[in-house]
């Protein structure tokens, strides 16, 4: 799980290989889904809104990092700053997986995001110190 302020933007990556552990590169068809866990909402990446149905679009194609320099790697930039309706403290699982088609072998991926609660406090706090500590 990784845990982040609010506001900030978590960088999704993923290493996308086929049976034999050999990097897939060049693929549109990786997507990725967020799902609130407070109450089971999906992020509407069209509107950057979570919603229980009605979405425009459930899931968003990872673009490939460098199919030279990082083969297989794919990221989606989730920029939590823009959701429309955020729920403080929540958690966020991360969906991955292939459609429509079937070579990437080591999908689907899950993952979470934990964002704010005590990482918000710890950053108060710093920014704080900092403060006092600068003339």
């Amino acid at each position: 799980m990784n845990i982040i302020q609010t506001g900030d933007t978590e960088f999704i990556n993923v290493l996308i290989l086929d049976g034999l552990l050999v990097p897939l590169t060049g693929k549109t068809d990786i997507l990725v889904s967020i799902r609130r866990v407070s109450d089971d909402f999906f992020l509407d990446f069209d509107d950057y809104t979570f919603k229980s149905s009605g979405w425009t679009a459930r899931r968003s194609a990872m673009s490939e990092i460098d199919a030279i320099n990082a083969p297989g790697e794919y990221q989606e930039n989730f920029d939590t700053s823009v959701i429309v309706n955020a729920v403080a403290d929540d958690t966020y699982e991360i969906y991955v997986e292939q459609f429509p088609g079937t070579d990437a072998k080591n999908l689907p991926q899950v993952g979470e995001i934990k964002v704010g609660g005590y990482v918000d406090e710890i950053f108060k706090i710093r920014n704080h110190i900092m403060a006092l500590s600068c003339p």
